[in-house]
């Protein structure tokens, strides 16, 4: 955390992330399903979750083999690409329906039925609106598809959690507060959707793994609690007690970049949240961040952001 008394003390990695996160969450919908089905759902900039009350069903990405959920499971899909949800793992790409055709043309209050007869399956699920300028923070660095099965210790605490939050999204008239308690219950289910997927995965993948690894969850904490901090990797490596390479080659290969490009990317997260505020000065930023001048400031967020720190705070003002 920026202004705190020292990288000695604990930080929790996916608490700080989230809590940069600004997440919001949207109408659930339900669905019973019988026969042969699948659906095609498009890519939206969206998280999604979803419980499975009854049977089972199998969920793939473009970029993951399906995975099998079945009834007690939950999922959590963070990539925002598309992705297919079916009754059975052969069917042919003509097979799958388009998911927002069916839902628009056949839905009623957000509950669409599939086939005839008693639901094999029934699904229910949402999806969290995460504000764009931190949605990277979740979306680049976990794995596309987190299935917390039921038979897991952590998964009842987070079914419970999602069962609140489809209470609070159903299709009604909303109760006083809903706004509030729908948002909160969005982070916590985030929350528990992470934390079960980390207990229950032997190899979660992607930076979830580091924050399971003895050796690379310190390095973590270190750099979230001091995200200013002129860190080195040689200093890193040190504080674990691992050679500085086989440090390096561990931390790139568990999170997908290397360490200070980590640190880097932390920097600009805490950099946009810091300029949303408009109460310190650009320069005043890159001090606490760790930047001599603002010329260095200036070039580091507009490799990662695109635009320099002037122009980003200037457009967020007008936004």
């Amino acid at each position: 955390m920026l202004d705190a008394p020292g990288y000695d003390r604990l930080v929790d990695p996916l608490s700080d992330i989230l809590s940069m996160v600004a997440v919001e969450a949207a109408v659930t919908s339900r669905l019973d399903a019988s026969g042969r089905w699948g659906l095609r759902f498009s890519g939206t900039s969206h998280a999604k979750f979803g419980v499975v009350h009854r049977g089972g069903c199998w969920i793939a990405t473009e970029t993951s083999a399906p995975v099998r959920l079945g009834a007690g499971d939950c999922y959590l899909l963070v990539a925002g690409g598309p992705y297919t949800m079916a009754g059975a793992p052969d069917l042919a790409a003509h097979e799958f329906d388009s998911a927002s055709a069916r839902f628009t043309a056949d839905a009623v209050d957000g509950h669409l039925r599939l086939g005839g007869g008693e639901a094999e399956a029934v699904i229910t699920g949402g999806r969290f609106v995460l504000d764009p300028d931190h949605a990277a923070l979740l979306l680049d660095l976990v794995p596309p598809v987190l299935p917390i099965p039921s038979s897991e210790v952590p998964a009842p605490a987070l079914q419970a959690a999602m069962d609140l939050l489809i209470a609070e999204t159903a299709a009604g008239t909303p109760l006083p507060g809903a706004d509030l308690v729908r948002n909160h219950l969005a982070h916590i289910v985030l929350v528990q959707a992470f934390r079960s997927y980390v207990e229950v995965a032997e190899r979660p993948g992607g930076w979830l793994s580091a924050l399971k690894d003895p050796q690379l969850a310190p390095a973590l904490r270190a750099v979230h609690a001091e995200p200013g901090h002129p860190w080195t990797v040689p200093e890193l490596a040190q504080r674990v007690h691992l050679a500085r390479s086989t440090f390096a080659t561990r931390f790139r290969d568990a999170v997908g970049v290397p360490p200070l490009e980590y640190l880097l990317r932390l920097r600009m997260r805490h950099a946009v949240r810091l300029l949303r505020g408009h109460d310190v000065s650009v320069t005043e930023v890159g001090r606490r961040l760790g930047y001599a001048s603002h010329s260095s400031f200036s070039h580091a967020f507009t490799r990662v952001m695109g635009v320099p720190p002037g122009q980003f705070r200037h457009t967020a003002g007008d936004a």
